[in-house]
C-alpha cells in the first residue's frame, strides 16, 4: 500500500472496491468494516510531502501543527460532511489513517479527536516496525528520496498509537501481526479491537500474528480479509482455514484454534470489533435477519458429523446459497439479485488505467 494521489489510481480503487463489495456478497458477508478511500488519501498524502523538517518531532509537540497538516483537517472535515449525507441504517462514515509509513503523527493525533469511528493499518510489517523506531528501513529511504524528513517516532507501532491519543478512541486495529506482550496490554485496556487478516499476512510474507495471545487477553477480534490488493478471494471461509492452520503451525499445538471458534470469529467477532455485536453477528430474537447459508452437499454427508468442521476445512472458497442482509435476500440460489451488469467493464477501465499511470511513473 502506499500513497494514492493520481487520477487513475483513484478511479481504480474505486472500481476494485466496488467488485470487493459484489466478492463480500456472494462469500455470505453481511456486514462490513471497509478502510481505504483514496480521495481521502490524496489529503493525507498532500499533508505528507509538505512537512517541513519543524515537524520530525511532533510526536512531541502535537499541538505545533503545521498548515499543511491545517489544510489537510479542513479539506477532511469537508469530505467527512458530504460523506455524512450517505449515511444509512446499515452504513456508517468513519475515518481511516492508513499507517504511520503514510500518515504524520500530527494527522494521527487530530483524527483521534475526531469523535469518528477509527481504522487504522497497524503493526503489519517488519518495515513498518523499523520505520516507526529507527527511523529506518525501506519506507524511511522512500520517503527521504521525496524530501520528507524521517525519525524515530516510538517504540513501537502500537506505542506511537498510544503516544499520539488514537488508543484512546479505540480503533479497529488491522494486522497487529508485530506486536508483544506491553503492546498487546496497550490495546486490552484502551479496549480497542483487532481485524486478523492471515491470507493477506502471509500473501505479504509479513508473518503470523499472535492471535491466541490477543484473545487471552480479551481484545475483541474478527477475521478481515485486508484488500483485493493482497487477498484476491476475500472470502471469510478461507480466511477461518488459513487462521486455524497458521496458528496451529505458529504454536506447534494441533488444537490451537478450533473450528468452532475460527467461525465465531469470522461472524460475531467481526460484529464486536465493528462494534455491531448488539444487532448483527449471531442468529439471536431481536436481532437483525443477517444471515448466510451454504450448500455442503457436495460433500457427499460427511458434513453431517461436524457441520463447522466441514465449512471451514472442506468446503473451500464456495459461495453461499442464500444471503440475508437485515431481512433482505441479497443471494438466492447463489444468484447476486442486485448485480451491477455494468461494474467490469468499469473496473478493466480503471486497471488499464492503472497499468498506463504504473508505466508512465517507474523509474521515478
Amino acid at each position: 500500500a502506499g500513497i494514492t494521489t493520481e487520477k487513475s489510481k483513484r478511479g481504480a480503487a474505486e472500481g476494485m472496491s466496488a467488485a470487493a463489495r459484489q466478492t463480500h456478497d456472494r462469500a455470505g458477508a453481511t456486514a462490513e468494516g471497509a478502510s481505504g478511500s483514496a480521495r481521502d488519501l490524496a489529503t493525507v498524502a498532500s499533508a505528507v510531502e509538505q512537512m517541513s523538517a519543524s515537524t520530525a518531532e511532533i510526536g512531541k509537540q502535537v499541538g505545533n501543527v503545521t498548515e499543511a497538516v491545517r489544510a489537510a483537517a479542513g479539506a477532511l472535515a469537508e469530505k467527512l460532511a458530504r460523506h455524512d449525507a450517505l449515511e444509512t441504517e446499515l452504513q456508517r462514515v468513519g475515518v481511516s489513517p492508513h499507517a504511520p509509513y503514510t500518515v504524520s503523527d500530527p494527522l494521527f493525533a487530530l483524527v483521534a479527536r475526531s469523535g469518528r469511528p477509527i481504522a487504522v493499518h497497524i503493526a503489519e510489517s517488519d518495515a513498518e516496525e523499523r520505520f516507526v523506531r529507527e527511523g529506518e528501513g525501506p519506507f524511511a529511504e522512500a520517503h527521504r528520496a521525496r524530501g520528507i524528513p524521517v525519525a524515530p517516532r516510538a517504540e513501537s507501532p502500537i506505542a506511537l498509537l498510544a503516544k499520539l491519543g488514537v488508543l484512546d478512541a479505540h480503533p479497529l486495529l488491522i494486522h497487529c501481526v508485530r506486536v508483544n506482550g506491553a503492546d498487546i496490554a496497550a490495546i486490552a485496556a484502551s479496549r480497542s479491537t483487532v481485524a486478523h487478516c492471515p491470507i493477506s499476512n502471509a500473501k505479504l510474507a509479513h508473518g503470523i500474528a499472535p492471535l491466541g495471545e490477543m484473545l487471552d487477553a480479551g481484545i475483541a477480534v474478527g477475521l478481515g480479509t485486508d484488500s483485493m490488493a493482497s487477498n484476491n478471494r476475500m472470502h471469510l471461509l478461507e480466511e477461518s482455514r488459513a487462521a486455524v492452520l497458521a496458528q496451529r503451525a505458529r504454536t506447534g499445538h494441533h488444537d490451537a484454534l478450533s473450528a468452532v471458534r475460527a467461525l465465531e470469529l469470522a461472524t460475531l467477532g467481526g460484529a464486536r470489533a465493528l462494534g455491531l455485536d448488539a444487532r448483527v453477528g449471531s442468529l439471536e430474537v431481536g436481532k437483525e435477519a443477517d444471515l448466510a447459508a451454504f450448500d455442503l452437499s457436495s460433500l457427499a454427508g460427511t458434513a453431517d458429523a461436524d457441520p463447522e468442521a466441514a465449512l471451514v476445512f472442506a468446503l473451500g472458497a464456495e459461495p453461499a446459497r442464500f444471503v440475508a442482509v437485515a431481512g433482505i435476500a441479497r443471494v438466492w440460489n447463489w444468484e447476486l439479485l442486485s448485480e451491477d451488469l455494468e461494474l467490469d467493464g468499469r473496473v478493466r477501465e480503471s486497471s488499464a488505467a492503472l497499468k498506463n499511470w504504473v508505466s508512465a511513473h517507474q523509474g521515478r
